[in-house]
């Protein structure tokens, strides 16, 4: 066997023990999505900046809640008293969040509109709470507390922006944090495709591999083997995450998310214009760092591919 067949032969055995751990974890790429969805979709990251500042303001007005009363319904262990009394009196994120969702789900004029530009996780979260909010106007007349709240300026604002007005530094910290906390399920996987991305090219980089476009064969083949959602996650990860750099620089240039054509097009080939986050900022930091042939110089990059360069390409697209 000729050595370009070997390496043909070796790149392939890769691809497809790639493919085998990406079934063991699709149920996990999945739940990253989830989360993705979780913090970005429509309004869900202005609400859930809105809700971690609502339970903020809770603790910051505990003087004028009724403790009496809240204190004598625990000891009569009332579960909607002890979830009460966890929100007001003790340190509960969680169900102060829930309380908030709940609200959105409930009040027509004024945030029911946004409570529908949220993640379904989100939207879910109101499920089983609005007899808890009910409870909570009748103890304690929250929905006092929950309006002079929204009320505040800043509060409005928030509400009002739209995900395409985030930069790269307000979403890398996010990103971040949900790609670390599923680490532990699909970092396996990222390592393994980046190193069988980072194998093609060297072996593109061959004289005789050259002649046979081997670079765009190849991870064509491996990409042909992942789904929307892997791809979406593959992209995040490499340019939003410290640990996905090196996957972004084996990918600069390559069409691996699609070329020039494709993310022209109003129905590309591998992903869903519908599937990115942040729309047409998505598609041009695409166009700009990881297609192969520019319409003009400007277009896309010939540096190695760096923190600086991602934000720059992002914040500018």
């Amino acid at each position: 066997m000729s050595k370009n067949n070997q390496d043909i032969s070796f790149v392939m055995d890769l691809i497809k023990n790639n493919y085998q751990l990406l079934k063991d974890k699709e149920n996990n790429i999945d739940n990253l999505i989830v989360s993705l969805d979780a913090a970005f979709i429509g309004k869900s990251f202005f609400f859930n900046e809105i809700a971690s500042r609502f339970h903020n303001f809770l603790k910051s007005r505990q003087s004028s809640f009724p403790i009496d009363a809240i204190q004598t319904g625990s000891r009569n262990d009332n579960k909607f008293f002890k979830r009460l009394e966890s929100i007001l009196l003790k340190d509960s994120e969680d169900d102060s969040y829930k309380l908030l969702v709940a609200y959105f789900s409930l009040n027509e004029e004024k945030t029911s509109y946004i409570f529908k530009l949220l993640s379904p996780s989100i939207q879910n979260k109101a499920s089983g709470n609005v007899t808890f909010l009910n409870f909570a106007q009748e103890k304690v007349n929250i929905e006092q507390y929950i309006e002079e709240f929204l009320s505040q300026s800043e509060i409005i604002d928030l509400m009002g922006r739209d995900i395409s007005t985030l930069n790269f530094e307000q979403i890398k910290p996010v990103m971040e944090r949900i790609f670390n906390e599923h680490y532990d399920q699909i970092g396996h996987f990222f390592r393994n495709s980046y190193r069988v991305v980072k194998f093609i090219n060297q072996l593109s980089k061959n004289e005789k591999n050259e002649d046979l476009n081997f670079r765009k064969t190849y991870l064509g083949i491996l990409r042909s083997y992942y789904s929307e959602s892997v791809l979406i996650a593959i992209y995040y990860n490499s340019i939003f995450t410290n640990k996905g750099l090196g996957y972004s620089q084996e990918l600069a240039c390559s069409d691996f998310f699609g070329d020039e054509t494709d993310l022209t097009n109003d129905d590309p080939i591998h992903v869903r214009k519908d599937q990115f986050y942040f729309g047409s900022k998505d598609l041009k930091t695409i166009k700009k760092l990881f297609i192969s042939v520019p319409n003009d110089s400007t277009e896309t990059t010939t540096n190695p591919i760096d923190i600086e360069s991602i934000k720059t390409a992002f914040d500018r697209a």
